[in-house]
């Protein structure tokens, strides 16, 4: 008996862990799911929004093409881009300048500091994932 006992309190034990981190962390398939076209909008330093456009190929690199309202100019970008931790992308450009992404349900990125903490900003709504049949 003590044996049942134990056996099943060391199985909800694991279970129970299991299950948590589940919650959080990306499987295979999604992480293959991941590279493709993003658009939405981005906090900007000036304090407009950056009308946004990246594409995570699966190669591991990016381009990005931002258009700055305020200003009426527009600013392309490209580098490599990486999962770290559970759901966080960072995107890194040829000049070493990092950008921090966390991944939301249905592949929406929201931009991060490099804490993992979300960029409060009325103007950023994120960015979404095109959900026309990109082969990247």
């Amino acid at each position: 008996m003590k044996y049942l006992v134990l056996s099943l309190l060391l199985f909800c034990l694991f279970s129970c862990d299991q299950l948590g981190d589940s919650q959080d962390e990306l499987s295979k398939t999604e992480i293959k799911k991941i590279p493709g076209k993003y658009y939405g909008s981005l906090a900007c330093p000036d304090g407009g929004a950056l009308r946004t456009t990246i594409i995570l190929a699966k190669n591991k690199t990016y381009t990005a093409d931002y258009y700055n309202w305020n200003t009426n100019s527009n600013r392309s970008e490209k580098g490599n881009w990486k999962i770290v931790g559970d759901t966080m992308i960072v995107i890194r450009n040829i000049w070493g300048a990092s950008a921090y992404f966390k991944i939301y349900p249905e592949y929406e990125l929201r931009e991060m500091n490099s804490k993992g903490k979300e960029i409060p900003h009325e103007l950023s709504k994120g960015l979404k994932r095109s959900t026309a049949g990109n082969k990247l």
